[in-house]
Order: C-alpha cells, then sequence, then structure tokens
C-alpha cells in the first residue's frame, strides 16, 4: 500500500516473457479480450508470462512489446491506445496512426509565476523552461476576477510584462510570450478590454466561476468568449477536478466546431488534477478539426515537469503532432498564432 493510499502490485517475470507481462499489464480489460480472442483464432494464447503457440505450448519470443505484437502481424500499439477502440483493427493493416511523442513539444504556452499564485519568479520559471530545451515559453498569469488567485488588474499586467521584456533581452536562446489566463465572466466578455488584449501573445480564456450554470447558458457563455479575436485558445475546457469537482455541461460539438470556425485552439491540461480533455473529447475535436495545445498549467518549477501527462492524455485520444499547435517550431508557431 502506497503512503497515498493506492494499492501497487509488484510482478516479477521472467526476461523472455517481459514483453507479454507489459503488453498483459498495461492494455485495458477490452484491449487485452480483443487481443487474446485474435490470439485464439490464430492458434495462439497470449497472458502475462507469454505468447504461445496453443497446440504445443511452446513460447514464442516476446522480450519486448513490440515483438509481441510484431509476432501478431501487427503495427505496435502504443500504451496509451489500447482501449479496443479500433486500434487492434488498424494495426493489423499496418494503418494506425502515429500519436505526438513525449520529446515533440517545443513550448509550454499556460503558466504561472508567484505575480498571481504561483510559487515562483518569473525568471525561475524561465530558466526551467530553458533547462527543458523548450525554443519558447509563455507566462500567463490570472486576470483581475480571479481575486483568490490573486489576479493581475491592468496596471500590474503592464508592469510584469516590462519584466518579462528584461527577461527576454537577458534569456534570448528562449522566445518569451506575453500573456494571460483570462476569465471568461458570466456575460461571456472576458476579464481584460480589448486595448490590453492586443498587446498579449498569448490570451487564455477560462472558466473559474459559476461551474453549476445550466447547460445552455453556459454554452451561450462560452460562445460568447470565443467570439473575442484576440483568444487563442481554451484552457482546462471541462473544468473538472478529479475527485473533486464535475465537468461544467455545455454543448461541446457546438463550441468545438465554433473554436475550428473561429481558430481557436482548444487546451489539453497536463495537471494531474484536471487532466482535461479526456480522450473522447480529443477524439471529437479532432473530428471537427480543433487543434489542440497541450500545457501544463505550471504553478511552480516542479509543475513544469507535468507535461508528459498531458501528452499522454491526448496520445490516448489519438493526437498526432500535426494536430498540436506547440509541437511547431517558433517561427511556424508564430505565423499559425497571428491567424
Amino acid at each position: 500500500i502506497l503512503k497515498m493510499g493506492l494499492n501497487c502490485d509488484l510482478r516479477v517475470l521472467k526476461p523472455e516473457a517481459y514483453g507479454a507481462g507489459l503488453v498483459h499489464f498495461t492494455g485495458s480489460k477490452e484491449h487485452n479480450i480483443a487481443l487474446r480472442s485474435y490470439c485464439i483464432k490464430k492458434g495462439m494464447k497470449l497472458d502475462e508470462y507469454g505468447l504461445f503457440q496453443a497446440k504445443t505450448n511452446k513460447l514464442i519470443a516476446c522480450k519486448t512489446e513490440e515483438e509481441v505484437y510484431g509476432k501478431l502481424g501487427m503495427q505496435f500499439v502504443p500504451p496509451e491506445m489500447r482501449e479496443n477502440t479500433g486500434e487492434i483493427e488498424l494495426a493489423l493493416q499496418k494503418k494506425l496512426p502515429e500519436p505526438v511523442g513525449y520529446e515533440d513539444i517545443q513550448g509550454d504556452l499556460h503558466t504561472h509565476t508567484n505575480w498571481s499564485d504561483g510559487a515562483n519568479s518569473t525568471e525561475e520559471m524561465v530558466k526551467k523552461a530553458i533547462a527543458l530545451g523548450y525554443e519558447y515559453y509563455a507566462i500567463t498569469d490570472h486576470s483581475k476576477s480571479d481575486i483568490v488567485a490573486n489576479g493581475l488588474n491592468e496596471k500590474r499586467v503592464k508592469e510584469h510584462f516590462k519584466e518579462i521584456d528584461k527577461l527576454q533581452k537577458e534569456y534570448p536562446e528562449i522566445h518569451l510570450l506575453k500573456g494571460a489566463e483570462v476569465a471568461i465572466l458570466n456575460t461571456g466578455k472576458l476579464d481584460y478590454g480589448n486595448e490590453l488584449l492586443k498587446e498579449m501573445d498569448i490570451v487564455i480564456g477560462s472558466i473559474h466561476s459559476g461551474f453549476k450554470t445550466p447547460e445552455k447558458e453556459m454554452t451561450k457563455r462560452l460562445l460568447s468568449a470565443l467570439g473575442n479575436e484576440y483568444l487563442t485558445f481554451l484552457a482546462h475546457p471541462t473544468g473538472r477536478l478529479i475527485n473533486q469537482r464535475n465537468p461544467y455541461e455545455y454543448d461541446l460539438e457546438k463550441v468545438l466546431e465554433t473554436c475550428t470556425a473561429n481558430n481557436v485552439a482548444v487546451e489539453v491540461n497536463a495537471f494531474p488534477s484536471r487532466m482535461d480533455f479526456d480522450a473522447e473529447h480529443i477524439r471529437l475535436a479532432l473530428q471537427k478539426k480543433v487543434k489542440l495545445v497541450i500545457n501544463t498549467d505550471a504553478h511552480s518549477t516542479q509543475n513544469l515537469d507535468f507535461m508528459e501527462f498531458g501528452i499522454a492524455q491526448a496520445r490516448r485520444g489519438w493526437a498526432k503532432k500535426e494536430n498540436v499547435l506547440n509541437t511547431l517550431p517558433w517561427k511556424s508557431l508564430e505565423k499559425q498564432m497571428q491567424k
């Protein structure tokens, strides 16, 4: 039993069965059932101890996961995609899409500093972003209505932007983007006026209040915000906090269609207590041709390491590199954001 209360099983396997063990324990139950059913049709059997010939019980070499799928005549299925949602059929046809990779992200576009509710200074966050090898990095503290988060009024925003300009000169190896996580008010308007928004490189729209607003009203609120010409992307777009708060309700399809029409991206939030969108939402967004952006929503330098969780979530939704805005190199991102 881990200190956090979860049960954890430790399984030790022989090297020759290790690949089969990984397939067995990292796939969902549904994926495993479908995979084993396919094995039976092919005169084989698969369990955590290996892939075997059914008649002779002879172990077929499967030291790695790739080898297991290869012996089954399949393209390798990444662990995040093992949900029995069509991946086995596509793997047999060698047509499984390659999901966004863990090394593909070029920058984090949603982060906070101690100007609002972050734990670290702007410079400390920038230095960590450089250490992570990012090409670009956005500083996006909370807007004035988020009083609990020490949101910035217009005067403080401009003061912060001066500090960011100064840091840009000190750290020319990374492109620093000035922005804000701007509250979407109950009226659907953004928390800052357009005069200030147009000075920003990144404008993030977020719901931080009225989570129990009826679906129709929440949809109207979001659609109104999406009409703002300066909005770059919609952050943590379900509002859920795992085991703490349910998602707010709105017409997701209509909102996603409006995002596409208005060139507004949607965030896959990597913060462990959020982890939204989920896989189903991501696949719907891709169907609607919505651009995704994977961010940590970091409130400390340590939080910047959360990026891998967001990437994993995007992979579960079958997002490819070209679907994710912040996989672009700087010059391409700059052009894309101008749209």
